[in-house]
């Protein structure tokens, strides 16, 4: 870090949040400047934390240390502010095919899966759900309350004095060798956390990213909701205040904020292919956002090549939740001289 100490992160969403949230409580000094998460995932996401992913159901890279970490993290985080911000929930994974239950074999026999894998139930087991292969409960997941976590971490950076609540523009960041200046400050750091603006970024937006237009249906039915995560394909979620989240859609065509009609017949027809008769369902809320993800899954976290003073804390995808905690308290220390960033992690990577 230059001896100029004072550090500017652009981006409230999850990652600058609580990026901002570490630097701050060991003692440096931070500006996160956020225009309110017109465009940030967060603001959007249902939060999922999900130990086994994909039709391989495979641990993510890390995922013995960085899940404790986040879990860690949300649970001091509960104790400052007093919300509830993580809730564990079951997350029942519907076999749909006979190499989902293959793969979930193996699995079940490997014991770097046996924290994660859970009771097995046959088909038929799930009373008016479409089982055909059975299912099987992944346990430690759940979903972190992305409206709660922001406004928390809002307040904390409002109570500190680090927010400062504008739009920020790429034109406005004069860059020197060893300094940057923003609003006639001078800043020895500058960290961009602005999710899908990457694109705009005049210093990182060659770097290659694979954003996922992702969106979400909020639901309600007439009956009590689940107890417990269904996935199948997509998830249904019920969540603390009795309503269903329905999600996600992937899409790369169409990168924009907007909910589509394509987007909810497709999740429409993922709920009735968990449910195949009609449960009387309702709407009540559609959304959209964009996630930046990577071709290798991998987050983007280090140095720009010609000026080190600009770095890059993003490309988290739809595991931020799992992810950044941890992330973040590595990248702390590497900010302040201690150790190194793992090469995956390396933005310039091929």
């Amino acid at each position: 870090m230059s001896s100029d100490a004072n550090i500017l992160i652009v981006g409230q969403g999850i990652a600058g949040s609580v990026l901002a949230d570490k630097l701050l409580a060991r003692g440096h000094r931070v500006t996160v400047v956020d225009d309110g998460h017109r465009t940030s995932s967060t603001r959007v996401a249902a939060g999922m934390v999900n130990p086994l992913a994909g039709k391989r159901l495979a641990l993510s890279p890390g995922s013995d240390w960085l899940l404790p970490a986040a879990r860690d993290y949300f649970a001091a985080l509960e104790a400052r502010t007093g919300e509830r911000l993580f809730h564990p929930l079951p997350i029942r994974r519907i076999l749909r095919n006979a190499q989902e239950a293959t793969q979930f074999a193996k699995r079940r026999e490997d014991p770097a899966y046996a924290p994660y894998v859970g009771e097995f139930s046959p088909p038929g087991s799930l009373e008016g759900v479409d089982d055909p292969q059975g299912s099987f409960t992944t346990l430690g997941g759940g979903y972190v309350a992305s409206g709660p976590l922001l406004a928390a971490l809002r307040h904390i950076l409002r109570e500190a004095g680090a927010l400062v609540e504008a739009e920020f523009r790429h034109a406005d960041l004069r860059v020197e060798k060893d300094a940057a200046h923003w609003q006639g400050r001078r800043y020895g750091t500058v960290v961009f956390c602005e999710g899908m603006r990457l694109r705009d970024n005049p210093w990182f937006r060659d770097i290659p990213t694979d954003p996922v237009k992702g969106e979400i249906l909020d639901l309600a039915l007439p009956g009590p909701p689940p107890a417990e995560v269904l996935n199948k394909g997509k998830w249904l979620l019920p969540t603390a205040t009795g309503e269903l989240r329905l999600g996600a859609t992937y899409a790369r065509d169409r990168l924009d904020m907007e909910p589509t009609a394509a987007g909810r017949e497709e999740l429409l027809k993922a709920f009735r292919n968990i449910y195949p008769q009609d449960r009387g369902e309702r709407v009540t809320g559609h959304v959209a956002g964009v996630r930046v993800c990577t071709r290798d899954n991998q987050p983007l976290i280090g140095r720009h090549q010609q000026f080190p003073i600009l770095t890059l804390f993003n490309g988290f995808g739809s595991k931020a939740n799992s992810l950044v905690p941890g992330w973040a308290e590595v990248f702390t220390a590497y900010l302040e001289g201690a150790g190194t960033l793992p090469s995956a992690l390396d933005p310039y990577r091929t």
